[in-house]
Formats: C-alpha cells, sequence, structure tokens
C-alpha cells in the first residue's frame, strides 16, 4: 500500500474553520498531517509503542477479497473495500498539507502520538 497523509481529525480543525472571519467561505481545505506514512511505518511504530511485534503483510487483491468474503463480507462489498487500497497504492493519499496546523496552531498528532494516548489510556 502507498502513503497515506494520516491525521487524527479531532474537531478543532473544523471548529477553526468555522470559527473564523470567513476567510474559509467555499473553500474546502485538505485537512492532512504533515507526513505521509506506509502501513509498514505504522505497524512498526505500534511495534515500539506496544513493545511487541507488529506485523505488516501484504496480500494479492484476490485473496484480500477471499478473506473478506471468508469472515462474513460480500464480494460486492469487498471489491469496493478494496478500491481504498487502490487508490492508496496509487498514491491518492500521499498528499500532505500544513493548513490543519496553520488552523490548530500547532503540528498535528502524529500516528505514533495517538498510539502513545490511546495506549495509555489517554484517548487523545
Amino acid at each position: 500500500m502507498g502513503r497515506v497523509g494520516l491525521w487524527y481529525r479531532l474537531p478543532f480543525g473544523d471548529a477553526a474553520i468555522l470559527a473564523s472571519d470567513g476567510a474559509w467561505d467555499g473553500r474546502t481545505p485538505p485537512l492532512t498531517a504533515t507526513a505521509a506514512v506506509t502501513m509498514a511505518e505504522i505497524a512498526a511504530t505500534a511495534s515500539d509503542v506496544l513493545h511487541r511485534k507488529v506485523r505488516h503483510s501484504t496480500v494479492s487483491d484476490e485473496e484480500w477479497i477471499e478473506l473478506k468474503m471468508q469472515s462474513g463480507t460480500p464480494r460486492v462489498y469487498a471489491e469496493m473495500l478494496l478500491g481504498t487500497f487502490r487508490a492508496a497504492r496509487r498514491g491518492d493519499f500521499a498528499a500532505t498539507d500544513p493548513t490543519l496546523g496553520t488552523l490548530l496552531g500547532r503540528e498535528p498528532l502524529s500516528i505514533g502520538t495517538v498510539m502513545e494516548r490511546h495506549e495509555g489510556g489517554g484517548g487523545g
């Protein structure tokens, strides 16, 4: 899977837009992280946070659909869900943008920080 500009989207970015002086009216700003990560990088971060090995593996599209169907997902839905992974492989989610950080007045939380907070019971 390709890189994804993950972010921990608390409602703060949306609230900042709504509370603004109208500068955002008519625009849909990209509220993304400042760095895009891969699923392998997320697994490595989870391993560090949880102090145990979290493994990432890649399977073929057809194998993924079969696994979903074995767990009860109808094929048509499995194929639709697979579209997300195909889009990520194409780089459709790799874009990052500083807008969320600008709105928040700080850098968005990294995936590692979010994991650490949830692991410690902080929730967010």
